[in-house]
């Protein structure tokens, strides 16, 4: 089936409105056509994509080569190397004209062999258009007179005036790892890594301390949703579609997170995009920017999407499953449609600036295929330059804990046949690398076994999903959680069965067989791992975080892989507390399976 299609999100209540302007924008284009500037951006945007894929062909991954094959088997079509197809894209895209465009976009945008379909969720308090209103929708669509598309491009620069460069004011080399840490004029750190995993990739992240726990509750929503409210609203003097306009053909992209110990930023970019990137990072710092409008717009797609989700099954599951585990903590609170009331533009914005007014207690952090030397000069031009007021602070330990005892609780929600489980240990950690080490240990090794006795021996689930994580923020604390997915008939058989396997590890231990298959596991694992940016890059950020010995970081998994049985034992006897969990089940609303 070969079809163009169309899709518009909107609140409940604009079903029609919605409509009407989708298809008021499809008739602009059939009436007057695209025009060169926008057909130019997307070759330049689609070319440079090429050009990334081109540079990594040899890198290419075992999962793009079965996509292919499974793009062949099922839709036909030739499969090409990557030297052949960017040598079409090359020749073909420049010979494609706005002319042939938008006779194409003519003959898809017919009103013949229409079809509009609306979702939304079931509501009591919901009315869904009929077809006769969306008849009315599609008319007054077409009765507009409608103006030419104006593509307005701005001028402006990214940054406007260029920032007096810092310095790099101490230098310390780890050549057993490859990384260079430096600490800058105004107090930033930047710790940097040069790799050839990969032609065309640089990665970055920064961090530091405080994040929403420093805000009081009145102000959570606000600081919560900053970072959003600031990313619609673009950089600078640009809007976020001039922006966007701004950057095509650029790989380069940096996003911005209040999280609730710590703010940060994400970013990567392609080697010839580098200074894009510190642009980018300084304008996040320097030239925040908010737009009611594109607020407004963000409110309504947030709340809208907020009432979808809540209409699901899974999500009343992960809901109860939070709530449980917070004690009803407010900030931990589900998301609801009535939190976008607390949305606060002008307050989200002073939220922001403050925790991006110092940069003197970030740390900033780069692996990819750079020069170390232009990356120096960039840094002190972008990152040195930035304000450093020499402010120190933690983030605040806001009471949040998990409930002592066996708490269980039955979500009865949704029609279909399935059901689902989730088992969560909590409990106090002595944080360090030997216990987590031995923690994570125990994770591999339960996995393992429910797996082989859930999947394998029983048939009675497709996947189980063990996961063990270990923190120091805002309090030493661990958790291990186990999660299935079965049938509603079957899941007080498959809960059995877990708990019987648990019991097995505190009594016993891991058996010398599963114990070596875990160990190979890991070690293949991390040899793949130490070839990867993404690897290297939170590695640096964890081990930095912590004041751990940087270079151990290659040995990591393979100290891992050597855990000894008994110390398995005896985390699992230490961790998987049987009397100190929380379950949570969900099954359909009309089921008679016991637990």
């Amino acid at each position: 089936l070969s079809a163009y299609v169309l899709t518009v999100n909107v609140q409940d209540s604009e079903i029609e409105r919605g409509l009407e302007s989708l298809l008021i924008e499809t008739d602009r284009a059939s009436q007057h056509g695209f025009i060169s500037s926008e057909l130019e951006r997307e070759k330049i945007e689609i070319l440079r994509m090429m050009e990334q894929r081109y540079a990594e062909r040899d890198r290419t991954t075992s999962g793009s080569f079965a996509a292919d094959y499974v793009s062949h088997f099922l839709y036909g079509g030739s499969i090409l190397d990557m030297a052949t197809e960017y040598d079409l894209y090359l020749r073909l895209l420049p010979e494609i004209t706005v002319q042939e465009v938008n006779e194409r976009a003519r003959i898809w945008m017919e009103d013949r062999n229409r079809v509009i379909l609306v979702r939304a969720p079931t509501r009591a308090d919901l009315k869904v258009p009929g077809e006769r209103q969306l008849r009315r929708a599609v008319a007054a669509a077409r009765n507009q007179t409608l103006a030419p598309y104006d593509d307005d491009l701005s001028t402006a620069p990214l940054v406007r005036r260029p920032p007096v460069p810092g310095t790099v004011a101490e230098e310390r080399l780890m050549d057993e790892v490859g990384i260079r840490e430096w600490v800058l004029s105004n107090g930033a750190r930047v710790l940097v890594k040069p790799t050839d995993f990969r032609e065309d990739e640089i990665l970055m992240a920064a961090r530091s301390p405080g994040g929403t726990s420093l805000f009081d509750d009145d102000d959570y929503i606000p600081a919560l949703t900053a970072s959003a409210v600031v990313q619609v609203g673009g950089m600078g003097e640009l809007s976020a579609i001039e922006l966007r306009k701004r950057l095509a053909g650029t790989v380069a992209g940096v996003g911005a997170e209040i999280a609730e110990q710590h703010e940060g930023l994400s970013g990567a970019a392609s080697g010839r995009d580098l200074e894009t990137l510190f642009q980018l990072i300084h304008l996040k710092f320097m030239a925040p920017r908010v737009d009611s409008a594109a607020f407004l717009v963000y409110q309504i797609q947030a709340r809208s999407a907020i009432q979808s989700r809540a209409v699901t099954p899974e999500t009343a599951f992960q809901d109860t499953l939070r709530v449980v585990l917070s004690q009803g903590h407010p900030r931990a609170r589900p998301p609801t449609s009535a939190m976008f009331d607390e949305l606060d533009m002008h307050r989200s914005f002073e939220i922001y600036r403050d925790r991006f007014s110092d940069a003197s207690d970030f740390t900033f952090y780069f692996v990819g295929n750079f020069d170390v030397d232009e990356l120096r000069e960039l840094t002190e031009r972008y990152i040195a330059s930035l304000p450093g007021a020499g402010r120190v602070e933690v983030g605040r330990d806001l009471g949040v804990r998990p409930p002592r005892g066996v708490v269980r609780r039955t979500v009865r929600k949704g029609l279909e046949p399935k059901a689902m489980t989730q088992i969560v240990f909590t409990g106090d950690f002595d944080f360090g690398q030997a216990n987590l080490h031995d923690l994570a240990a125990l994770g591999e090794v339960l996995q393992l076994r429910l797996r082989e006795v859930l999947r394998e021996e029983m048939s009675g689930t497709y996947g189980t999903w063990v996961r063990a994580s270990g923190g120091a923020a805002p309090w030493p604390h661990y958790q291990l959680s186990v999660s299935f997915g079965t049938s509603p008939e079957r899941l007080g058989e498959m809960t059995h069965a877990v708990f019987r396997e648990i019991e097995a590890l505190r009594n016993h231990g891991p058996s010398p067989v599963d114990l070596q298959k875990v160990r190979e596991m890991i070690v293949r694992g991390r040899e793949g791992e130490l070839r990867r940016n993404h690897f290297w890059l939170q590695q640096i950020l964890v081990y930095h975080r912590h004041g751990w010995d940087l270079s151990d970081i290659p040995s990591h998994d393979f100290r891992l892989a050597a855990v000894q049985a008994d110390r398995v034992r005896e985390a699992a006897v230490r961790y998987l507390d049987l009397a100190n969990y929380v379950q949570v089940s969900l099954v359909p609303e009309r089921d008679g399976a016991g637990r």
